[in-house]
């Protein structure tokens, strides 16, 4: 089975056990072919997974303002469609999504990706959207 993984926010020489992403990658891992799609700093270290380094190459080492929001948003999309080349070369069965940062742009990607794998998987860390800081939604 062919698993794709994407995650804007695994970034990072450094593993950390203690990281949700770093133990669902372990255990994935030695389950199925997986692809972690990651910042530009995300490196395997013997890791039997491959990395697809898509996110951030030049906003994570800016300093917060509009400007890096600006390059941060640049990035995001060039990612993503990054990753929907990735998924016409290869076939996945699943891609589960660790974090959507820009919702009315990953809603767009999130039809386009459905189009090209069996099933997406999509981890909630909040059963609440926390957009913008609001502690509940409106449905």
């Amino acid at each position: 089975m062919r698993v794709l993984l994407i995650d804007p926010a695994a970034n990072g020489k450094k593993i950390s056990s203690s990281s949700y992403n770093n133990g669902l990658v372990e255990f994935l891992s030695n389950k199925v072919e997986l692809t972690l799609a990651a910042t530009c700093d995300y490196e395997k270290n013997g890791r039997n997974i491959n990395v697809l380094n898509c996110f951030f190459h030049k906003s994570n080492n800016m300093k917060r303002g509009r400007v890096r929001s600006f390059v941060r948003g640049k990035e995001y999309l060039s990612a993503y469609l990054e990753i929907l080349k990735e998924l016409d070369k290869k076939k996945y069965d699943i891609v589960h999504i660790q974090w959507l940062l820009c919702y009315p742009l990953d809603i767009l990607f999130l039809h386009k990706i459905k189009k090209k794998t069996k099933k997406i998987v999509y981890t909630a860390h909040n059963v609440v959207p926390h957009v913008n800081g609001n502690k509940s939604k409106e449905y």
